[in-house]
């Protein structure tokens, strides 16, 4: 009783408290290993297969990312469309 009551007055964490901040996520849904980090110029390219409609594994596509340090990414619009995997 004592515990559910001291819950209520402890801050919830919101779902963006857990997000990684110096790992590249998805704004949304889930998303596989990054696949060809490769650097072009002062451009860092991360390519990473992505479910676009669930936070489950299925329905892939690939999308891509962009960076000058590895830590700010930009997101690009999503490449391929679904595959068979």
């Amino acid at each position: 009783m004592l515990l559910s009551f001291v819950s209520l007055l402890l801050p919830q964490a919101l779902p963006e408290d857990f997000r990684p901040t110096y790992h590249f996520v998805p704004e949304q849904n889930w998303m596989n290993e990054p696949n060809g980090l490769i650097k072009i110029g002062s451009a860092w390219h991360l390519f990473y297969q992505h479910n676009l409609t669930a936070n489950v594994r299925g329905d892939l596509g690939w999308s891509h990312a962009t960076s000058s340090d590895l830590i700010h990414w930009t997101r690009t619009a999503s490449g391929d469309s679904s595959y068979d995997v």
